[in-house]
């Protein structure tokens, strides 16, 4: 089955430092399964790795290198228009930032599982029905 990503898990599958139980088992499913995303992953993605640059976690060809491993991946990445008011409902429903509500957004528009590390999305994806990996 395939599965919405969010940009924790995909930074978690191309940064090997950042790698966890669940990132590991989520990227073997990738392997097999479409990964979908939000027109925002890209960005909060290359934000996320220019941030563990910044702080001198990974260096330039680290970065590099971790750009090409999500490029082999072949997320799909969704850009239809998304009505404002929707995610700005969900994000005072769920207590969320819009950003994180945008994977969610998705992940119901699409009738996927959502697959992240961040715990509080995750327990927001449940509390509205999105199964979670």
């Amino acid at each position: 089955m395939a599965f919405v990503v969010d940009s924790s898990v995909t930074v978690a599958w191309c940064v090997g430092s950042q790698a966890t139980a669940v990132s590991r088992r989520l990227s073997n499913r990738a392997e097999r399964e479409a990964v979908h995303a939000p027109a925002l992953w890209p960005f909060e993605f290359v934000n996320a790795l220019w941030s563990l640059e910044r702080r001198r976690s990974l260096r330039a060809h680290q970065v590099d290198g971790a750009i090409s491993r999500a490029e082999r991946i072949g997320i799909t990445v969704h850009g239809e228009p998304v009505v404002l008011r929707e995610l700005l409902d969900l994000a005072r429903r769920l207590e969320l930032a819009v950003y994180d509500v945008s994977y969610l957004a998705l992940a119901q528009r699409l009738g996927l599982p959502l697959a992240s590390l961040d715990t509080d999305q995750l327990a927001a994806a449940r509390r509205i029905g999105i199964a979670t990996l």
